[in-house]
């Protein structure tokens, strides 16, 4: 007589997995080559990916962080340069 209970290992559990993350890979990367190269044209509006992505955001950004830091550096010294002219005594 044949059995027909079927006998699985631990790797053939991985074969779902596998092709799970092969898809949304084959996904990813169509959409971003294919439909991004072909389909959207230099007169249309900025995807999302080239806003994020784009070297003239992280740029501006960059800029904005170092002014930020900049801005509060300068406070930090003018604060600390009031402290110490009150510290100073008044006569010569």
């Amino acid at each position: 007589m044949v059995s027909l209970k079927q006998e699985l290992q631990v790797l053939d559990y991985f074969g779902a997995i596998c092709v799970f993350i092969s898809f949304f890979v084959i996904v990813l990367i169509v959409s971003v080559t294919c439909i991004l190269w072909f389909c959207v044209s230099e007169n249309d509006d900025m995807t999302v990916f080239a806003k994020v992505f784009s070297f003239e955001n992280r740029f501006q950004k960059f800029k904005f962080a170092m002014f930020v830091v900049f801005q509060w550096n300068l406070g930090r010294r003018k604060r600390s340069y009031d402290v110490k002219t009150e510290q100073r005594p008044l006569n010569r």
